[in-house]
């Protein structure tokens, strides 16, 4: 009798899923046609973009810094302001045709065993503007074409039976619109006349811990940028309204003014309420919201980027050391604050999982939480490898670019920095060349 229960109740349950899949199988004619439509053009748009981007030519170029730079990251905004110039927006034609986005640069800072080096990814059509805007901010630096790209040192696929790896994407903990602390931050006003300013490089300590990895051990940190319009203006206007409680302004759909006419012919208009005329403004805000506002309004000012910011730790597995990612996450974390925007690792990307319904395990650990760990670290290791653009892009104006990425200063000694041994003469003009 109990067994005559139980197949009746289970005959309840997968009644109604034969049902679906019988209707669905019936009318199979009406989905199967969308469906093969919306597949070939997703593959065709797979096609172009592939073959946009294997047409493009890139080159890697090696900065390697001055023996001495007495210059403020400011003078990095004047190169990320003119490379901006590159910017030339796509229609949809281009996309939808072509396959073609607009052109973007990888900015990269990277250490092998403690040895630290910039590079910069670029198009071959971009080398010269890119090399002309370098040594106009940085005359004795010295500019290289590395023909063996540095990624090519450690195996195609990681990780593997020897090497593992730690890494991440990042994201911002709130709207684009909310700026980083920058570098003017980090430089306090002196007293003593014979000396202007007291900088503390931001790259100090990023290059501190690149100095005690061991001569297995890799950092590699990429910054992709592509030029954008004033995207951060809209967004900047919508966050200071909210902050000055300014009441946001919602149109009528097109029903909704057809439905009020005929309204207002059947019945009597109602009196219009008495709204409190007064305008909101910054002299209510306290001072920090003010502050607040002040840096976002200076943000939307500048020329910006959509940023991608991509890291990975690579270390031999007897010879991971946990500390490497805190050092690194404890540079993002110093152009944080509360009150303003600051780094957090992309909860899509970050190399960690606890897997699928971990919530209901005493470990914390889910369904397939290796599995899903070992994928996310295949496909970050990958895509910095192709220098592919994230999905999800930040939004950094020149500041917050220069202060991320620029040639430090003479005030970091970390061993093992390479900086130009020697200042390079340039030729008497002239002078007459060889056949």
């Amino acid at each position: 009798m109990g067994n005559a229960i139980r197949g009746i109740v289970l005959l309840e349950i997968i009644s109604p899923l034969t049902t679906a899949f019988s209707i669905l199988f019936s009318f199979w004619w009406v989905y199967a046609p969308f469906l093969l439509f919306v597949g070939v053009i997703a593959g065709r748009q797979n096609y172009l973009d592939l073959k946009y981007f294997n047409s493009l030519k890139w080159v890697l170029l090696e900065i390697k810094p001055p023996p001495e730079v007495t210059k403020s990251p400011k003078v990095a905004e004047y190169i990320f302001a003119n490379l901006h110039g590159t910017y030339l927006p796509t229609n949809w034609k281009d996309r939808f045709f072509k396959g073609k986005v607009i052109d973007w640069f990888s900015l990269e800072i990277v250490s092998h065993g403690g040895d630290s080096r910039f590079f910069i990814r670029t198009l071959e059509a971009h080398r010269n503007l890119v090399e002309a805007q370098i040594f106009a901010q940085y005359p004795n630096a010295e500019i290289s074409q590395i023909d063996s790209d540095y990624v090519n040192k450690l195996p195609r696929y990681l990780p593997n039976d020897e090497y593992n790896l730690f890494g991440s994407e990042l994201a911002f903990s709130k709207s684009d619109a909310y700026p980083i602390l920058t570098h003017p931050y980090f430089e306090e006003e002196s007293r003593a006349k014979e000396v202007e300013t007291f900088r503390t490089d931001p790259l100090s300590a990023l290059f501190e811990v690149m100095s005690t990895l061991d001569s297995r051990e890799h950092i590699w940190i990429q910054f992709l940028i592509r030029p954008t319009g004033d995207v951060l203006v809209k967004q900047a206007k919508e966050e200071i309204d909210v902050l000055i409680g300014k009441e946001k302004k919602v149109e009528p759909s097109a029903a909704e003014k057809v439905f009020d006419s005929l309204a207002g012919l059947v019945f009597s208009a109602p009196e219009p309420e008495k709204k409190d005329t007064k305008e909101p403004s910054m002299v209510n805000l306290t001072p920090g919201n003010r502050d607040v506002v002040l840096n976002m309004e200076k943000k939307a000012a500048k020329l910006a980027y959509e940023t991608g910011i991509r890291f990975m730790y690579i270390a031999p597995k007897d010879n991971f050391q946990r500390s490497k990612v805190i050092g690194i996450f404890g540079f993002f974390k110093q152009f944080s604050t509360l009150n303003m925007n600051g780094f957090k690792p992309d909860k899509n990307t970050i190399t960690f999982s606890k897997g699928y319904l971990y919530t209901i395990f005493p470990s914390d650990k889910g369904f397939l939480a290796s599995a899903k760990e070992f994928k996310r670290k295949v496909n970050l290791y990958k895509n910095y490898r192709k220098r592919k653009f994230v999905k999800t892009p930040l939004v950094l104006n020149v500041e917050e670019l220069a202060t991320l990425y620029h040639l430090p200063g003479s005030s970091i000694k970390a061993p093992l920095f390479p900086r130009v041994e020697a200042k390079k003469s340039q030729p008497p003009a002239g002078l007459p060349l060889s056949e």
